[in-house]
């Protein structure tokens, strides 16, 4: 008889997971030159590299899939089935009051068939059993499989729905690579693999066998991978090499940002969680070199700059200072949208990234939030050097004043004057490793790949240099007052910059999405 493959996620009542496999959210990053014949890895540690072990009797076989991740309206990673949108058709949009270019899912899912032409043709999954057995698959597999090397029993598959069979004893290894077809300039324009970011991940279901048919449970492992695909040189201009090691990235900047969100939620008589968030376009027009076309946008970004808030007296026209943050979140490429700060984008070491005020909020007050962003790697870089004496571990006083082991504010150091971009740390309720271990910074050389040269709009127009972390070429102010709900009510945004849009606006309410 037989056997059909069901693929049908089960929520597992296990208390175990199906396999050992070490846990690992953040990101690896690989980098592709054309000008170079090899893939060189731009993060810590290649955590595509891992063991699978002792599965559970009942887990027969181990499907393994490698599919494109993409964006839709906000920041949430998604996962595409086999280079397909999951739903072809969104029922959520971002209603906003300010200028706001919005992205079809026709053009996100033209964007995944690129990314999956590369991911298709190029990746390659080498699996090698440790114990030197054989490796098998499931029939209803639909991947290839074929012996690599026969000294070290290492097998390579290429293909979805790799069904490779395992049992209690089974003791595997897995790491990735690209074929080497895929690899330098020829190569790249006789596939037309085009210049861009490829979001993926690799992940790893448990599958029973019952009475013939297959069920395919909650997976218990994955691995979040991004392989930058960079220009040939002179096609997009490129950034400076930092050093010999160093590959050279496109070094234009095109992310427009505008005033997303503010939201306050109270923790206490005496304390408020202030959190924000910004509706950004990663969006430009392509540039095109014979049958190659590709766009600044291509390519992840990042947004990062300086908060502040003030108090407003509206009867003695004054405002109080009341506090200073960082706010830096990873943006994905071709993307629109509310660019909230997840664990896997936030790059400030704070999960969440909200500033724990502490003080209550009172219906009738007005506050104004400044928020002024500049050229993410060498603004964050800064933040870094003011930070250098934090170690991790140990006791510090929290922003409201409980004794946490997480990451610090400063402390009050007498006769030192205000220091310039330093951001107010806020206590948080995750200690130090967690937090390492929970965001893709921990996995990166450093705070941000390279620096921009340059910063231009979406139309590759209207182009200004980059002058250094004192420059600001975007500048917020966000004005609102407390309702007698405590509610936040927006009553306007100012924006201002040299190279996008500039407004002076009155509002009734923040971006928001809805959904259908």
């Amino acid at each position: 008889m037989k056997r059909v493959l069901v693929l049908v996620a089960l929520i597992s009542s296990r208390l175990t997971l199906a396999c050992d496999m070490e846990r690992a959210l953040s990101e690896t990053h690989f980098v592709i030159d054309p000008g170079f014949s090899n893939v060189k890895i731009e993060s810590k540690k290649d955590l595509t590299q891992f063991e699978v072990s002792k599965c559970q009797d009942d887990t027969k076989y181990i499907l393994v899939n490698a599919n494109t991740i993409y964006y839709q309206d906000d920041t949430a990673r998604r996962e595409s089935v086999s280079g397909q949108l999951i739903n072809t058709k969104n029922n959520c949009s971002i209603k906003s009051e300010v200028p706001f270019e919005t992205i079809s899912t026709e053009k996100i899912q033209s964007s995944l068939d690129s990314k999956s032409k590369f991911l298709n043709t190029c990746l390659k999954i080498n699996i090698s059993d440790m114990r030197n057995q054989k490796l098998s698959l499931h029939p209803s597999s639909k991947c290839e499989l074929k012996l690599k090397d026969s000294n070290l029993n290492i097998y390579q598959i290429s293909g979805q729905q790799c069904l490779v069979a395992v049992n209690s004893a089974t003791r595997l290894q897995f790491s990735t690579e690209i074929d080497a077809s895929c690899l330098g300039s020829q190569a790249l324009s006789k596939l037309n693999i085009k210049p861009e970011d490829v979001d993926t991940v690799i992940k790893l279901w448990p599958v029973a066998e019952e009475k013939g048919q297959l069920k395919v449970e909650s997976p218990f492992g994955s691995r979040y991978v991004r392989y930058t695909i960079l220009p040939e040189a002179g096609f997009l201009p490129r950034a400076d090499k930092e050093s010999t090691n160093h590959r050279s990235y496109v070094g234009i900047y095109s992310v427009n940002i505008n005033p997303g969100t503010v939201q306050a939620y109270s923790m206490g008589k005496d304390q408020t969680a202030l959190n924000v968030n910004f509706l950004v376009n990663n969006l430009s027009k392509d540039v095109c070199q014979g049958s190659t076309c590709a766009a600044v946008s291509n390519f992840t970004s990042a947004i990062a700059g300086q908060l502040n808030l003030y108090k407003i007296n509206l009867t003695q026209d004054t405002r109080t200072h009341l506090a200073e943050w960082a706010h830096s979140v990873k943006i994905p490429s071709q993307f629109s949208g509310l660019a909230e700060i997840k664990p896997e984008n936030n790059l400030g070491l704070l999960p969440g990234g909200t500033l724990i005020l502490p003080q209550a909020l009172q219906p009738g007050e007005v506050f104004e939030l400044t928020a002024d962003f500049f050229e993410p790697r060498e603004f964050l870089d800064d933040i870094s050097r003011s930070q250098s004496f934090l170690s991790d571990g140990a006791q510090f006083q929290g922003a409201a004043g409980d004794q946490l082991k997480s990451l610090p504010t400063l402390p009050q150091l007498g006769g030192l004057k205000k220091l310039s971009k330093l951001p107010l740390l806020p206590s948080i309720s995750f200690g130090s490793q967690q937090v390492a271990d929970f965001v893709d910074k921990f996995n990166m050389q450093g705070n941000w790949t390279h620096r921009y040269s340059k910063v231009c709009n979406s139309s590759n127009q209207n182009c200004l240099p980059f002058t250094g972390s004192d420059a600001a070429f975007i500048q917020m102010k966000i004005f609102f007052r407390i309702g007698q709900q405590k509610e936040i009510i927006p009553i306007k945004v100012i924006k201002s910059s040299d190279v996008f849009e500039s407004y002076n606006k009155s509002i009734s309410h923040f971006a928001k999405k809805v959904c259908e």
